[in-house]
């Protein structure tokens, strides 16, 4: 009965984590829309951010995954998912160019904090926003649709790959895999750079900062260099998968593990770091939750008591009509 073919039970699995995408990025974009704490640039960057994951694990949960399980082979030719592996890609290097934004925000607000709102602007971070998705789309087109590359399904890894010519060789080196670690690189330099920064003066400035709000703004400043700092190096991993380790083996099913799930598990994580390491999130979402349904509970009893009570006094009241 549960005897499945191995490309439904891959399938089975790009569901479960495009899925889990999905919510940890949907759930990130909703509340950095919401919480006060992330009305500023690092928020309006970081909720762009998780769009560009939950359209990538949008894109895998409802043509990726269907065309695996059952098959389609329409879908699978390269007319069809040349376009899927394009807009993917697309996603894939909105979310590289938000993390590099991300960091360059971090930097400046830890190194040089007398020019963060100067240069942080509400203007400048829309433009910011617009440029991120304009370059990603344009790149693509030139390289992935104009310069006649394409990005298919390839059924010897469950995935998406080059199209097998010299001409895509050579834009997937320069454009795909030399871009995407000079990128992971320059974000992981600017990340440690901060990261020190904070780790070497963070205690310091918390010690001479006498002011309360003065001082959880700057602990959530270092808790964000942090976030950007594993998110970076989530990035890193998911590129040596891709790249380094799927060449160690021969095995169809590590292959499309190295590939197809570490990329959607990349932008996954990504989402699931903002949620772990912002407490303010957990803390209004989950325990508000909890005396939401505590209240909810003692308000019932109350109401049941009272209810109780009134009954008595009624039937009491008729017994004495009654006599």
């Amino acid at each position: 009965m549960f005897d499945l073919e191995p490309h439904r039970v891959a399938s089975i699995l790009v569901w479960v984590t495009s899925l889990s995408g999905m919510f940890s990025n949907g759930v990130v974009f909703c509340w950095v829309t919401k919480m006060p704490s992330m009305q500023n640039p690092f928020g309006r960057i970081a909720r762009n951010q998780s769009l560009t994951g939950f359209l990538h694990a949008c894109g895998y949960f409802f043509f990726f995954a269907p065309m695996l399980y059952f098959d389609i082979k329409s879908w699978k030719d390269s007319k069809i998912s040349s376009w899927f592996g394009q807009l993917e890609d697309t996603f894939y290097d909105a979310c590289l160019y938000c993390h590099l934004f991300i960091s360059l925000n971090r930097i400046i607000s830890i190194w040089f904090p007398m020019y963060y709102d100067m240069t942080f602007t509400k203007n400048r971070v829309r433009l910011i926003n617009f440029l991120v998705w304009a370059v990603a789309i344009g790149l693509n087109f030139y390289f992935l649709r104009w310069a006649d590359c394409r990005i298919q399904y390839g059924e010897e890894v469950w995935g998406v790959v080059f199209l097998n010519t010299e001409l895509c060789f050579k834009i997937g080196m320069a454009f795909v895999v030399h871009k995407g670690i000079i990128l992971t690189m320059v974000i992981a330099f600017l990340d440690m750079c901060t990261f020190l920064k904070c780790r070497v003066h963070g205690r310091q400035l918390l010690r001479l900062t006498t002011d309360t709000q003065a001082r959880n703004r700057k602990i959530m400043e270092i808790t964000f260099v942090t976030q950007s700092f594993v998110q970076a190096f989530i990035f890193i991993l998911e590129l040596l998968t891709y790249f380094v380790f799927v060449n160690w083996t021969d095995s169809k099913l590590a292959k499309f593990g190295l590939k197809t799930i570490a990329w959607i598990m990349v932008h996954s994580l990504d989402g699931f770091i903002a949620i772990l390491f912002n407490k303010e999130f957990i803390r209004k979402v989950f325990i508000s939750k909890q005396r939401r349904v505590a209240s909810d509970y003692r308000s019932s009893q109350v109401n049941t008591t009272g209810t109780a009570a009134a009954l008595t006094i009624h039937s009491v009241a008729i017994d004495i009509q009654k006599k």
